[in-house]
């Protein structure tokens, strides 16, 4: 039986509202999921081309390893921890951001070039220093977060704190991702002042819930 939140998206996609099945994979070309618990049935989506995940957890990419098609891939405030896999020959765009990673060296086997978003994550310091320009180097468009945001992150995952500093449209912010700590991981991340993140880096880390639980640091027009 396919996840709930699955089988919606795949509905909307196929454009009728009867049950869908894991057959129902195989012609969809575009997909787009919220908080989906079991993405291993994607596998079987073989034309797949555009892949939107957000807040999904447990989300792992050897699922998309063997999808050929695939150019852009998606994966967003989710549960995601690894990047093994992603070897997929027509890949151009990946947005991998607000998650789990640590470790970025395996995109280097990636061939073609590749625009890559790994912002909002707690990169270790191989990664953030040396991994990322060297995937600059070999000609992908890389974005990833400022130093002050990275360390931040880097810092709150290390003492096993799941929150994440990133850079929004309107300043920086806090987030959760996947979905052990928010049934919304992509809402309500409050804005924090450049002042709060250096507490977060030099204070007592556990601060960083605090900020979750201030409306007048909550975007207005997101739900709570």
């Amino acid at each position: 039986m396919l996840d709930p939140q699955l089988s919606e998206s795949l509905s909307d996609a196929l454009g009728h509202h009867s049950p869908v099945t894991f057959n129902d994979l195989a012609p969809v070309t575009e997909l787009a999921i919220k908080y989906c618990r079991d993405i291993a049935p994607l596998r079987k989506a073989q034309n797949l081309k555009i892949a939107i995940l957000i807040g999904c957890d447990p989300v792992s990419t050897s699922v998309f390893s063997g999808l050929g098609r695939l150019n852009s891939l998606t994966i967003q405030d989710s549960g995601l921890r690894t990047v093994h896999g992603l070897t997929n020959p027509a890949l151009q765009k990946l947005t991998l951001a607000r998650g789990f990673i640590e470790d970025l060296a395996t995109l280097t086997d990636l061939q073609q070039p590749c625009v890559i978003d790994v912002t909002g994550n707690p990169l270790s310091r191989s990664s953030y220093e040396e991994v990322i320009p060297e995937l600059r180097r070999r000609g992908h468009r890389v974005k990833a977060s400022g130093e002050i945001p990275w360390r931040v992150s880097h810092r709150l995952h290390s003492e096993g704190i799941p929150i994440s500093r990133y850079r929004g449209t309107e300043g920086y912010r806090l987030c959760r991702p996947g979905l052990s700590s928010t049934e919304y991981p992509d809402y309500s991340h409050p804005l924090i002042s450049a002042d709060q993140a250096r507490e977060l880096l030099t204070g007592d880390p556990r601060r960083a819930h605090s900020y979750f639980e201030r409306d007048d640091l909550l975007p207005r027009l997101l739900p709570r």
